[in-house]
């Protein structure tokens, strides 16, 4: 009966590994590198991984790895805080706090310092200086701009980073009212720039602007930015994803925006209310996303349906339901890279983790799971089905990890409590293990 039952889950594991295109379908997020308040990070064209932290003390800096990983090696940049790396040409400039920018010529091995703080002089004073800070830096028709966050607007080098010039700050100018009535101007708070289709464009905390470059001058397009903080281009169209906590499903997910600068949107994960995008990236087929409250996402269809790879990544610790924030995505053939911020502490869990692309869910074959009548597993109604007979359980785990422990029983399962969506699940009985993911429709 022991010997019977040994092979028939093998001959059940066999099935399912051939039904869902596995390697392992517990694949997880793997730690690459711990550092405490990890920010930026970077992979360069040669391959080399660059990372940097958001460390009180400035005692951290710009670390590199030649070996996907393997070992790394603190460079002798100071640390300035750095929280955006950009790769021009043969340099790679890394911005960061107090009007200082880092540069290497070497790939991120050494690096130098630059400082933009004379071209904002007139508007930041020598007290404020070591605390405005730049989040936002493109390439744009051979001059490298970069967006000063706290009042010194939108300025640009032509000689790699050694000496900059003003675009117009007055078309970056909004009024608003005080709380007593009053008007008050302020300078828009840039978060990204982005080089689009023969365009600059400046996301702001409201606006959102492109660069008429003859006039130096910034032209409004937009009053609806909230934040679009976060951006890819994919298929010749510009996504953008809102930093911001804006719970509801009436606000857009991911907009679009395309060459005549016509506005859309991409559909959300079914059921996820948040639209807090913290990270955003893609390559020639996928669309990548993280987020605090719902974990990581992709999608190989423009939105059409999402998978939820989140297995393996730091939570809050007091709640699984939360996870830490995720900053910048970079992908490469094999990869998908993230750092994962969390101020400095005891857990050690800020870093950058990896998933392997390999290991990326299948779409065809995880719905093939629901409602087919291959004997291996079938759902049909509120009930899973399976050829294993013997009393078992069955561990379940949804999108963000939560474990459901389900009673398997004659090789059936009620999994009418589980809501719609994709899950993991681990079938134990006796010295056996059977792996796989199933969709609840």
């Amino acid at each position: 009966m022991e010997k019977h039952f040994i092979q028939q889950n093998r001959l059940l594991l066999l099935i399912l590994s051939i039904l869902f295109v596995f390697t392992d379908s517990y694949a997880d997020w793997k730690l690459v590198k711990q550092l405490d308040a990890t920010y930026a990070t970077f992979v360069t064209k040669s391959g080399n991984l660059l990372l940097s932290d958001f460390r009180i003390d400035k005692d951290g800096g710009i670390y590199i790895s030649k070996d996907e990983g393997k070992s790394w090696v603190k460079t002798n940049a100071t640390d300035y805080n750095y929280n955006k790396f950009i790769e021009v040409d043969n340099h790679i400039f890394a911005i960061g706090y107090g009007a200082n920018i880092a540069c290497s010529s070497d790939e991120g091995n050494t690096w130098a310092e630059y400082s933009y703080a004379d071209a904002v002089k007139d508007v930041i004073s020598e007290d404020n200086m070591p605390y405005t800070v730049a989040y936002a830096a493109a390439y744009h028709n051979n001059k490298l701009y970069l967006a000063d966050f706290c009042g010194g607007g939108v300025i640009y080098s032509e000689d790699f980073g050694k000496t900059w010039k003003n675009t117009d700050l007055a078309s970056l100018k909004y009024t608003m009212k005080d709380d007593d009535g009053s008007s008050v101007e302020n300078t828009e708070n840039i978060y990204q720039l982005v080089s689009f289709k023969g365009k600059l464009y400046a996301f702001g905390v409201y606006f959102v602007f492109y660069l008429d470059e003859a006039a130096n001058k910034w032209k409004t397009i937009s009053d609806r930015s909230n934040f679009m903080a976060v951006s890819t281009i994919f298929n010749n169209t510009l996504l953008l994803g809102r930093s911001v906590p804006n719970d509801d499903f009436k606000t857009p997910f991911i907009v679009t925006l395309d060459d005549g600068e016509k506005w859309g949107e991409l559909p959300r994960p079914s059921g996820l209310m948040d639209n807090n995008i913290r990270a955003m990236a893609s390559d020639a087929t996928n669309i990548y996303i993280g987020l605090q409250k719902g974990g990581f996402y992709y999608t190989p269809n423009s939105g059409t349906k999402w998978f939820n790879i989140s297995q393996g990544l730091p939570n809050m610790g007091y709640t699984t339901d939360l996870f830490l924030t995720p900053t910048q995505i970079f992908t490469t053939k094999d990869y998908i890279y993230v750092s994962i911020y969390e101020p400095q502490g005891d857990s050690k869990k800020s870093g950058l983790y990896r998933f392997s692309k390999s290991e990326l869910p299948n779409p065809t074959a995880i719905e093939k799971t629901n409602g087919t009548d291959d004997a291996s597993l079938r759902i049909v109604g509120n009930t899973l089905y399976t050829n294993t007979n013997d009393n078992a359980t069955i561990t379940i785990f949804n999108i963000n990890g939560t474990q459901r422990n389900i009673a398997l029983i004659n090789g059936k399962a009620d999994i009418s409590i589980l809501e719609q969506g994709i899950y993991t699940y681990k079938i134990h009985s006796r010295d056996s293990i059977i792996k796989g993911k199933f969709v609840k429709q």
